[in-house]
């Protein structure tokens, strides 16, 4: 809309001192939208140079974004998917290239800041304990890594446990190995690899041996997302599996966000957890047919008043290849409805459940 303002930053620095006039807008075409002018009196030390732009009329697209500090679109879709925890930093080479305490402050002071200091500095001298979990390695089960992993564990494990004993629960990357207590698996495939698992875990030791499924996907298709959900074991075992997609769960890119199919189905769990006098129930079709389920709660009385229904099906799509883009979002996409009467009577519990859906329904009793 026209009156947007957009904040423009840069720094700058020169090797003699000088004065440099520079310009800047917003352009479509040969036609400014807006433009603001910055005087810089540039030193041979990095200086932060801002200024305002005000649009003459409405700006859509592009990496422009009104005023704010975060790009609300992506914040919206993590708060609307309503995650338990987040990975940080996720994705392979990330954990190498990533760097916590260089993006703390204003650009040109980062490098080289100490995190104890700054920790110390805003009021906390002691360490936080947020970490609870160190995981050795990422992926040793590829290529050679399995041949050498084992020795790199014993020597990592032990200085780390000789420094900070009993704080981190060790776990590790591959299941080929002595003396592991948790793993974390990765799991991409084509969608019958997690329709052909859907028991993989219900046959894994337990004896105090867990389970994590920090990274799994199969291609962002109806299909796809409807395979993830049948490979239900790192939500049916809770107690030995824990779990964090292709491969983004969320894509964006400078003009929008994506929520990819795989990102409805882990949003149909999030969305209905079990609590006080409201039962959570996740049902999945996987045959190429539709079913009709009942579950019957001995004793209980349902009621529809704040009952609801949760349903992703990608049948409904002609096309069980197609694939949320940026180009057709809702390709596939959820539907969200109050239980009728017909679905609760009594103290059972009726859904029509169509070929490859994810339903998830919360009951509530009275």
């Amino acid at each position: 809309m026209a009156g947007q303002e957009f904040n423009v930053s840069f720094s700058a620095k020169t090797d003699n001192a000088q004065s440099i006039p520079f310009n800047t807008g917003i352009c479509t075409g040969n036609t400014a939208l807006g433009q603001a002018s910055i005087n810089a009196k540039l030193t041979t030390q990095w200086q932060q140079f801002t200024a305002t732009v005000t649009a003459s009329q409405s700006v859509n697209g592009g990496a422009l974004r009104p005023q704010s500090t975060f790009r609300e679109d992506i914040v919206q879709a993590y708060a609307d998917l309503k995650p338990k925890y987040i990975l940080l930093p996720g994705g392979n080479d990330q954990q190498d290239h990533y760097y916590w305490n260089k993006t703390i402050g204003p650009i040109i002071t980062r490098p080289g800041r100490k995190g104890a200091d700054l920790r110390a500095k805003n009021g906390r001298a002691q360490p936080w304990t947020i970490v609870t979990k160190l995981e050795i390695g990422n992926e040793d089960f590829i290529g050679n890594g399995p041949q050498s992993y084992q020795s790199r564990l014993n020597t990592i494990t032990g200085a780390i446990k000789k420094d900070i004993v009993n704080r981190f629960e060790l776990i590790s990357s591959s299941q080929n190995i002595t003396g592991w207590t948790s793993v974390d698996l990765h799991d991409y495939g084509h969608p019958s690899f997690f329709v052909d698992n859907y028991r993989r875990f219900d046959n894994m030791t337990r004896d105090g041996h867990f389970y994590y499924e920090d990274e799994f996907a199969a291609i962002n298709s109806g299909l796809g997302g409807s395979s993830e959900n049948g490979y239900t074991g790192p939500h049916r075992l809770g107690s030995v599996v824990y779990n964090q997609w292709a491969p983004n769960l969320i894509g964006f890119n400078p003009s929008g966000v994506l929520r990819t199919t795989s990102y409805s189905v882990q949003q149909g769990y999030s969305l209905y957890p079990t609590s006080y006098n409201l039962l959570s129930i996740q049902a999945s079709a996987q045959p190429d047919s539709a079913q009709t389920m009942n579950v019957q709660l001995r004793d209980a009385k349902l009621t529809t008043d704040g009952s609801n229904k949760w349903q992703f099906n990608p049948s409904g799509n002609t096309n069980l290849q197609a694939a949320n883009t940026f180009d057709t979002s809702n390709a596939v996409s959820v539907s969200q409805k109050v239980l009728t009467s017909s679905e609760i009577v009594s103290d059972t519990l009726r859904l029509s459940l169509p070929a490859y859906s994810f339903t998830t329904v919360s009951v509530r009793g009275t």
